[in-house]
Parts: C-alpha cells; structure tokens; sequence
C-alpha cells in the first residue's frame, strides 16, 4: 500500500510540474500570518467530483497537499492542521500562512488536471528610517530609505518632501542644496502588495541648524553650519565646543589663515569656503555640543555623543532550589556605552523581553530552546553565547542540589565543632576548679597541723 502511495504521489507531482509549466493560471498575493482559498475548475457538464488532489511546488521542493476520495480525506505533514476542504467543490483553503508556503499550487480532479495557482506569501514591511550623508561642501546630500525588506521583496519606495509628494521612487534620493535647498522635512513610504510604513520626518540637511550625532569611539564626524544667508561669502568663522569639563575653541579662522587649538590638533579638517568641519579619531571627552559662527554671526549647533562599543555580553543565571523559577541576566561592562538597550530570544521566538534580567518559569518556558541576549546601542550591537535551557538540564538540577546539600553539611560539621568546643571548655574550667579548690584545701589542713604541733612544744616547756 505504502508503494503505491508513493507511485501515486510521484505521478501527481509529474503531472503538476507538466501542467504547471503550460498553464501558469492565477496569482494570489497575501501576508504571512493570513488564509488563502483556491479554486479549481469545476467539472465539465453535470460531472460530480468524485475524489481529487492539491499538489505543491515551491523554491526547492514538490510534495502534496491533500487528496480525496470516498473513503476520505489526507492532509500531507507540512499542511496538517492548516487545510479545509470542500469535497464537493474541491475548494481547497489554507491558514496561518508562512513565506515559505510561497508556490504553485495545481488541482487534480476526477484525475483530470484543473487550473493551477500561483500564491506568493510576503512578510509586512518594516517601518523605515532615513539615513543621510553630505558631501563635505554641503552642496549634495544622499537620503536613503533603511529597513529590512527580508520576505518582504518585492517593495517600492515613494519620496515627499513639504507639500511635495512622490519626488523619487528609489530607495535612495539625491538632493542638492540648489535644487532642494528650501524644501521642507524628508520622509519616505516602503510598501508591498500587503502593507504599507512611512518612516519619521527628517529636517533637510541644507536648512538644519541644530542636530544630534552619534558616532563609536575612534570615527570621525562631520559638522556643517548651515548656509549663510543669500549669496553671502563666508570671509571667517569659528567652531566653539562646550562639554562636560568646560567650553573652549575647536579653531577659528579668517583670510590669514586657520588655528586649530589644543584638544584637536592634528584631528580636524576644515572647508574654508562652506566652514564644515570634520573631526576624526573621536574619544570620549569630545561628547558635547558644538556651535559655529560665521562671518561673526551665529549659526546652527550641532549635539555629538561619542559612544564605546557594547561588549560581547555573558548570560549568567540563579534558580530556586526546586527549580521552577529562574533569573537570566545580560551582563557586560556598559560604562561609556550607555544608553544601551537588551533583547532577548529563546530557539526560535525572538525579541521576547526588553529587560537586562529575564525571569523565567517551568510552566512557561520549560519546553524553550537555549536563550541569548543582544546588546546594542546606537553605534553597536553584540549577542552573547547561547545557553542551555536550564528547566532541560538535569544535570544542572543534580548540581544545585548536590551544592546545597553539600553547604547543609559543612554547616552542620561547623556547628557540631562549635558546640564540642564550647562543651570541652566548660568542662575543663570546672575540672580546674576542682583541682584548685583541693589544693586550696590541703594547703589550710597543712597550716593547722603546723599551729598545733608549735603550741604543744610550748606548754611541755
């Protein structure tokens, strides 16, 4: 019987990848999570459906998906528990949708090959965040659209900028300041055939006149004053620097010349003509804010954070002694990394808590895979190691209990000595007692016998 089940799936499958090539029918798109119904041609004439098969191909394998006769209906193992069919109509509906359900899909009625489908699964977009970058002139900006499109694809960007809507399809937009100089915020919509996201607005570099910067320990970052008004020529300009031990000058300059002042020498690079300055091999100490003049008038300041890399983190645990309740926490020297957010996955659930510590039980997670955390802040990101599930591992249990039993009994060995000593000290101050008050004793009867025999000498004389 088992032999031919699979000479019945091998021919299903021959003639589904035959048809399927000849008659490509229709393309339904939905989103992963989501139901999907399919439809084959019905009969011919007046013809009853009397059994019938839904077959499958996707990226890289061919298998069935249902069959029916009169004795009943099988469900394949990749759809079970997904799947209901309609015996009378052969109308086939699938649930809880899953990217890799993405195929071809080809109906087999009354042996007869029907209409064949073409279902594409797509996860929803993320919601994007434009990024930029400068020339160091500030005369040309590239915008780009970030997100991770994975199973998503294919995606469309759409631009606006202000009232201006649909400035670019791509996914990155080049501005300059001639043409896009006096535009309005930037942001970007990515969507698919299943959702849509529109990112935060971003102001437009050639107008900003005070921004926030993060950059990693040891990069570089790049400050742009902004413009002076009109057509007017920068003649000279300073940037100034104030952080958390004082304010000082980065450098000035003017016709005769630049000056760098102590702090940032030998670290900066300036554009005389737009006064953007770049400074490199950035530390710690350069966190702060920095204000630029221009032509003795003030101009846009910018607010830099200059962050250590997070470490690689450690997942250390603590568990009751019965072992249902245990305590994971992300560990890691976050000094100078700070602000820094975890996230913690366990097997094949992600992002299931935002805490430094996750508390976990039995009931709950006793049948989760091993658990890691990230860390990660604006300039980094590491994952620790993965760990065993600890509600898994028996040995572990036998060591908790092995590590207290033994503590139970060096207490215990502690006490017992502690009450032998305290015994043997008190009997042997109460021996010594004894000994002195006998002695004490003999020493009186020794002193009256000598008195007596002194007194008797002295009447026989």
């Amino acid at each position: 019987m088992m032999e031919m089940m699979m000479m019945k799936m091998r021919i299903t499958i021959a003639l589904f990848l035959i048809s399927a090539r000849y008659n490509a029918g229709q393309t339904l798109t939905r989103k992963v999570g989501t139901e999907v119904t399919l439809h084959p041609r019905p009969p011919a004439g007046s013809e009853v459906i009397r059994s019938g098969e839904w077959a499958f191909t996707g990226a890289s394998v061919s298998l069935l998906v249902v069959d029916w006769d009169a004795a009943g209906v099988t469900v394949y193992e990749r759809f079970k528990d997904r799947c209901e069919l309609n015996r009378t109509t052969g109308v086939l509906m699938i649930k809880a949708l899953t990217w890799k359900d993405s195929g071809v899909y080809k109906a087999v009625i009354n042996d007869k090959g029907a209409d064949s489908t073409h279902v594409s699964v797509l996860s929803p977009v993320p919601k994007p965040t434009v990024s930029g970058s400068c020339h160091l002139t500030l005369t040309r900006c590239v915008l780009t659209c970030d997100g991770d499109t994975t199973h998503a694809e294919p995606v469309t960007y759409d631009w606006s900028s202000g009232d201006r809507a649909s400035i670019s399809s791509l996914k990155s937009l080049t501005i300059t300041q001639e043409e896009h100089g006096d535009d309005g915020e930037f942001s970007c919509v990515v969507k698919n055939d299943v959702s849509e996201e529109r990112s935060e607005r971003i102001a437009n570099p050639f107008k900003t006149t005070s921004q926030t910067l993060t950059r990693k320990v040891g990069t570089e970052v790049t400050l742009h004053p902004g413009p002076p008004a009109g057509s007017e020529v920068i003649r000279s300009g300073e940037w100034a620097f104030t952080g958390a031990s004082g304010s000082l000058l980065v450098l000035d300059w003017d016709a005769a010349g630049v000056t760098v002042y102590q702090g940032f020498k030998d670290r900066c690079e300036l554009n005389r003509t737009t006064g953007v300055l770049m400074i490199k091999a950035l530390t710690l100490e350069d966190s702060g804010v920095y204000k630029a003049e221009i032509n003795n008038k003030g101009a846009g300041s910018t607010h830099v954070s200059v962050l250590s890399p997070v470490p690689k983190p450690t997942v250390s645990e603590s568990c009751d002694l019965a072992l249902t309740r245990c305590v994971l926490t992300c560990d890691g020297d976050t000094t100078h990394a700070e602000p820094v957010t975890y996230d913690w996955s366990s097997g094949d659930r992600a992002s299931i808590s935002s805490l430094k510590k996750l508390h976990i039980t039995q009931e709950e997670h006793g049948d989760d895979g091993e658990f890691s955390c990230v860390v990660k802040n604006d300039v980094s990101e590491e994952r620790s190691e993965r760990i065993a599930n600890p509600f898994k591992t028996t040995s572990e249990l036998w060591r908790r209990i092995g590590t207290r039993i033994g503590i139970g009994f060096g207490v215990a060995v502690f006490l017992s000595v502690a009450v032998l000593a305290v015994a043997f000290f008190l009997y042997k101050r109460r021996t010594d007692d004894v000994n002195v008050t006998a002695i004490h004793c003999w020493c009186c009867l020794g002193d009256a016998t000598h008195s007596s025999s002194a007194e008797e000498t002295n009447r026989l004389r």
